[in-house]
């Protein structure tokens, strides 16, 4: 329990009050030095000062603020689990937490001595990635932090003492929060030994039943429609029906009612028309919107999909009407916290639009009893790249916390709130085929297995990628030898052809030259890639290119097209410390590449820290994660896609995006972010 005293004690800090008398001592026990020698000074002694912290001197009585400040350093490090580094000697868990429990009562003491000798500190409570990553290394379970304070901060700085106050409610909110963490931790040491189940969903008993069963309710109300219908349309050839009628053409702006909506939904309007109860309805407008919004608008799309091959053993995923998800749901009862594996053997529609080949996994939200997308944003996004007649079994890793739904589904991957897209493609589509959007994907079945027995596994490693160091720097590069082709190169190359075209002995070439393109002069390069024909025009080769249409091509077309964008995306704010994705030119994807013996099968998790730039388009705001491709040295893609994940943190309020992804060993150990691409 040490450990969660400790993080509940530095969340406190901004509440600690001042005491009157004599300023107590603010030592910190010597019984500690080891500890302190060991894991700190390894890296932050005066001739080492990783990161220009020089711990080598600091003195154990804290009297200064300077010390204080220093000491605080040391806290935070250690709390948020930044210290020791990964690839360093690790503490005992034990021993780490009588370290910060005694290092967080001294700096207690030490608020107190130096306010009452005049001093000013700043002690504050642990920001919410902080607070998640101390809870997550303490207890292995990862918490919802969106209930802490929204971490204020000073710029891009989430760690700014003066704006991490807390409030008692808030800090009911952290007790609250590292509760729920260490029941969750006890439940799933309790259910080590209960046996791993496996929950699976064949479709072709649930969702093709359900649509089977939908189908016939379709038919049998469809039949009670046109009996209605029926009579609609003998009231509407009564002679006392006609005014009404007019009136009728005249709201709505049409010259015929003949099988009209408008008519339908407007029957009560007709003298001696049928009461829409007696078939069963509610009133004219449901009796229209039975067959409209219903019969007429999904019957023959969910007949089709059901009379697709392969139906028997498996479904088509719908992306507009009808079941379009397809849930795996087990009793709560039956899944407790742990990780868990969720596999779907399903494959691509030969010939369909490879743009819609992926599904998205999430937690299934029902809207009037109609399965209908999720909850929240989807859990993963990922590429289907088998096909119906050798479909691939997907898998993906969930870790279910104490808290987390327990329903799963899966459906064809929407795009960015436009269901009115979807739907007038849809019609597109039914006009063209008679029955709507064609089907993309096949599902054979989704099965649910855990909670997974953890084995053995080796030391975990972090391998970071600072993009300021990787793609910023290679940008910069590109900049530089685009300006130098530029301008030792072109220019010169340019000059020469320009002076040429002058010459007296050239005149009649040129004037042949704009009788024949009538755009000679206005073109930005046309004169340049004919100056073979220019007497006395430089050679090309002399300036590194093969002849005149590519000395144009190699040096000057680069730097006319990338070289404004590139050189706006370097000099855009925070360049220092970040890098702005590329969504066409230059280095679009930033990759991770450790050395492949460093990563030896299992399960790991890739963490982005990331924002969305201000007033930017909402449906650019999503990243793709995958196995890179570099064809002819360049980034363009992936050879497999693993997930997209939408970004909902800012600049100024980066968020963390986590995923688990799991390596085989054939998986390739080389992994990529980039912009979602159209």
């Amino acid at each position: 329990m040490k450990p969660f005293i400790t993080i509940s004690c530095i969340a406190v800090f901004s509440l600690s009050y001042l005491t009157h008398g004599a300023p107590p001592e603010a030592r910190f026990p010597e019984k500690h030095r080891t500890f302190f020698k060991t894991h700190c000074l390894a890296c932050h002694d005066s001739e080492t000062k990783e990161g220009k912290v020089d711990l080598e001197n600091l003195s154990f009585r804290i009297t200064s603020i300077e010390q204080a400040e220093l000491w605080q350093k040391v806290l935070n490090a250690l709390n948020s689990g930044e210290m020791p580094p990964e690839d360093s000697e690790q503490p005992d868990n034990t021993e780490k937490a009588d370290f910060l429990d005694d290092l967080a009562q001294t700096m207690v003491t030490a608020r107190q001595a130096l306010s009452d000798s005049g001093g000013n500190i700043t002690l504050r409570r642990l920001n919410r990635r902080e607070y998640s990553n101390s809870i997550e290394q303490l207890t292995g379970v990862k918490v919802d932090v969106g209930s802490l304070p929204i971490d204020g901060g000073s710029g891009t700085f989430d760690t700014v003492g003066s704006s991490q106050f807390i409030s008692s409610d808030q800090f009911e909110q952290y007790l609250k929060l590292g509760r729920q963490a260490i029941d969750e931790a006890f439940e799933r040491h309790a259910v080590r030994k209960t046996p791993s189940k496996i929950f699976r969903v064949e479709p072709e008993d649930t969702v093709n039943v359900q649509s089977r069963k939908n189908m016939k309710t379709m038919a049998e109300t469809y039949q009670r429609y046109l009996l209605w219908k029926a009579e609609v349309d003998k009231a509407a050839q009564a002679p006392e029906n006609q005014q009404t009628l007019e009136q009728i053409r005249e709201k709505y702006m049409l010259d015929d009612l003949t099988d009209n909506l408008r008519l339908y939904q407007n029957a009560n309007l007709l003298k001696g028309s049928p009461d829409a109860k007696k078939f069963g309805f509610r009133d004219a407008n449901d009796a229209s919107f039975s067959f409209q919004g219903g019969y007429n608008r999904t019957y023959a799309y969910m007949k089709h999909y059901l009379e697709l091959p392969h139906s028997d053993h498996g479904t088509y995923l719908k992306l507009a009407w009808g079941i379009q998800r397809i849930d795996v749901l087990p009793k709560p009862e039956d899944i407790p916290p742990g990780t868990y594996k969720l596999r779907i053997r399903a494959g691509a529609v030969k010939d369909s639009d490879s743009s819609r080949h992926f599904i998205e996994i999430g937690h299934p939200q029902r809207v009037n009893q109609v399965p209908a997308g999720f909850s929240s944003k989807p859990l993963a996004s990922l590429q289907i790249t088998g096909t119906v007649d050798k479909p691939e079994i997907i898998e993906t890793t969930l870790v279910i916390g104490s808290n987390t739904p327990r329903e799963f589904g899966i459906q064809e991957r929407r795009p960015e709130g436009n269901q009115k897209a979807l739907s007038r493609e849809f019609y597109a589509y039914k006009r063209e085929n008679g029955y709507g959007t064609p089907a993309a994907i096949w599902v054979d079945w989704i099965e649910l297995e855990g909670p997974i027995t953890e084995t053995a596994v080796p030391e975990s490693r972090i391998v970071r990628v600072e993009p300021e160091n990787t793609a910023n720097v290679k940008n910069l590069e590109i900049i530089r030898r685009l300006e130098d082709t530029y301008k030792e190169k072109w220019l010169p190359w340019k000059e020469g052809v320009d002076k040429a075209a002058e010459a007296a002995e050239n005149q009649e070439i040129v004037a042949a030259l704009r009788k024949k393109h009538s755009d000679y002069d206005s073109h930005p390069t046309l004169k340049y890639q004919k100056a073979g024909l220019l007497k006395g025009a430089p050679d090309p080769r002399d300036y590194g290119g093969s002849d005149p249409i590519n000395a144009v091509a190699a040096l000057y077309s680069p730097y006319r097209r990338y070289y404004s964008y590139m050189k706006h995306y370097a000099e855009l704010p925070h360049n220092d410390r970040g890098a702005y994705l590329k969504l066409s030119r230059g280095i679009q994807r930033f990759d991770v590449r450790p050395n492949p013996k460093d990563v030896p099968s299992g399960t790991y998790k890739l963490r982005i820290r990331v924002g969305a730039v201000k007033g930017s388009d909402p449906s650019r705001h999503f990243i793709e994660i995958g196995h890179p491709q570099t064809p002819n040295g360049t980034s363009p893609g992936f050879a497999k896609l693993l997930s997209t994940q939408k970004i909902s943190g800012t600049i100024e309020n980066p968020e963390v995006i986590e995923v688990n992804i799991e390596i085989s060993a054939s998986t390739p150990r080389e992994f990529g972010i980039q912009e979602r691409q159209p």
